[in-house]
């Protein structure tokens, strides 16, 4: 039987939200909060959001192990590295809309995260493969290259979100075992 995960609604609210928070910050970037203060309050709300994303794609806080939060932390490292050459590119009071623009992309990051959690979940459930499907709206070139490729071995496949649209990328997996035919 194969397993999709799409994005939820509860994704998108989360997605949502943390986007609307990361302006408000950018906003308050804009102003002149200081770089320390404003990375910090940045990264708090990104390891909030990237938690939280992970907990959606795992039914639950409950249901995260030390594993998986070690798999969320490598991601939010990455980001906390990003986010450290926007805080050194713009000086405060110089934060500009395409400053703003990054920001709304680090917001909609947590969706990768909960696309890298279900695979993990269904590769640890024993479906070994999967296949790319395509979001709403546009789809970049490697998004439609990942869907045309069809099922391949989950981890052969390269995860939304890490794609040429990076967070932009409204892709979701399918999962099934070897085994399996498509429905």
């Amino acid at each position: 039987m194969a397993i999709a995960s799409p994005p939820t609604a509860a994704l998108d609210k989360l997605v949502a939200a943390t986007q609307e928070r990361l302006a408000v910050l950018g906003q308050r970037r804009a102003e002149g909060m200081n770089t320390l203060d404003w990375r910090i309050a940045v990264q708090n709300t990104l390891k909030d959001s990237h938690i939280s994303a992970a907990a959606l794609s795992k039914g639950g806080f409950e249901n995260l192990t030390k594993s998986d939060l070690g798999a969320v932390g490598a991601r939010l490292r990455a980001q906390y590295d990003y986010l450290a050459v926007l805080g050194l590119d713009t000086a405060p009071g110089r934060f500009e809309a395409r400053d703003m623009a990054r920001l709304a992309m680090y917001g909609a990051a947590p969706r990768g995260t909960y696309q890298a959690m279900n695979q993990r979940g269904a590769v640890a459930e024993g479906l070994d493969q999967c296949q790319n499907v395509l979001g709403g709206g546009e789809s970049c070139d490697e998004c439609l290259a990942e869907t045309a490729r069809g099922w391949v071995a989950a981890d052969d496949m390269s995860l939304p979100g890490e794609r040429t649209c990076l967070s932009n990328c409204q892709c979701s997996l399918e999962f099934r075992g070897a085994g399996e035919e498509a429905a």
